[in-house]
């Protein structure tokens, strides 16, 4: 019964270690570069702010009351703990001063982490970095640092003052917690030291999701073809729709400006959840050579279900009616894996422990 996964398994074991080798060797490369540019010159680090809840597209508007930037907050700042109820945009404002060693002809930059969903600077009065009017409502660059470039000639000896706007999405309207407004701590310092900072978070935050994607579009291709080739192994096809599916999750972060409203994109994704993990229990049912079709009648109608339950709950609603339906998943995929791992339990250790671990891994994934 396993011989034709043991095969597979096999195939990419052998193939796909020099991989995985290349991507631990980039990983390190990436990160022993970025520790020893960070031995450079001292990065001003920015924990402090002030705040305004306002939409306005320029701060402190004379016309406009309580335009100003005055509530203090800590950096970071997420809006689910600040202003849970909050869908719009938040000017920061923060004061520091010209760096001591830097020089007029030097080139400087703004480091942030992570904008979610994007985000929009001014220093000292001038605009460094603006937003699209067509990405106000479709930028999602959360997984994605920002780092903006500047002459530290166009700062002052003292009192600089950088405005920070960013649009984003209260909790309660996205699927996953991952995507909710916030603004993480503010760095700012040479632009090559910041760079390779920037590009080090870039591949761990999305980089290795895209290759792990296309690993898992060619892995689903193949084994579809497998089963296309081998139809008495009925555990072949759901493998398949879950490594393709699982990697149409990750397809978001291709793109950091979708043309679709965010409320869309949202109720996609949280709706998607569902047949990638209905695929993957109708695997381990079918791999353990047992079909427990009261079950598996139910699984399927779930996906129908789900997408129908977060149009009656609505935007307003979407992460509170998501979150149960993943606690609910996550039980179900639980008791198959219990299941399957009973049944399974006279393989060989090594086999056993090996497929157990890997399952452990995938139910913390989920």
């Amino acid at each position: 019964m396993f011989a034709p996964v043991r095969k597979i398994l096999g195939l990419i074991a052998r193939r796909l270690w020099p991989a995985a080798g290349l991507l631990a060797a980039s990983a390190l490369a990436l990160a022993a570069g970025g520790a020893a540019r960070d031995a450079g010159p001292a990065t001003l680090v920015i924990d402090r702010a002030l705040a305004v809840a306002l939409d306005h597209p320029s701060p402190g508007n004379p016309g406009l009351a309580n335009a100003t930037p005055t509530t203090p907050v800590k950096l970071p700042d997420e809006w689910a703990a600040t202003r849970p109820s909050h869908e719009g945009g938040v000017w920061y404002r923060v004061e520091f001063d010209a760096p001591p060693a830097s020089t007029p002809s030097e080139v400087l930059a703004l480091y942030i982490e992570r904008a979610c969903s994007s985000v929009e600077v001014h220093l000292n009065g001038r605009r460094l970095h603006a937003l699209a009017p067509a990405a106000e409502h479709t930028a999602r660059h959360c997984a994605y640092p920002q780092r903006v470039d500047f002459s530290a000639a166009d700062l002052l000896p003292k009192g600089n003052v950088l405005d920070l706007r960013v649009p984003g999405h209260a909790l309660h309207r996205v699927a996953a917690r991952q995507r909710a407004a916030g603004l993480s701590a503010l760095q700012i310092g040479p632009s090559a030291a910041l760079a390779a900072e920037q590009a080090r978070q870039t591949f761990w935050n999305v980089g290795v999701v895209q290759i792990l994607s296309i690993v898992l579009v060619v892995l689903g291709a193949a084994v579809l073809m497998l089963d296309s080739w081998n139809r008495r192994s009925s555990h072949l096809r759901p493998y398949g729709w879950l490594a393709l599916g699982w990697a149409a999750l990750s397809a978001r972060v291709w793109w950091g400006e979708i043309p679709v409203d965010a409320a869309v994109v949202e109720f996609v994704i949280a709706t998607a959840f569902v047949p990638v993990a209905t695929a993957c229990m109708l695997f381990l049912l079918r791999l353990a050579g047992r079909r427990w079709r009261p079950f598996e009648k139910l699984l399927l109608p779930q996906c129908l279900v789900m997408p129908l339950t977060l149009l009656l709950a609505g935007p307003s609603r979407l992460f509170l009616a998501a979150s149960i339906w993943n606690t609910l998943l996550g039980l179900e995929l639980i008791a198959v894996v219990a299941q399957y791992l009973w049944l399974t339990r006279r393989q060989p250790r090594t086999e056993y422990w090996s497929m157990a671990a890997a399952l452990a891994m995938l139910v913390t994934t989920l």
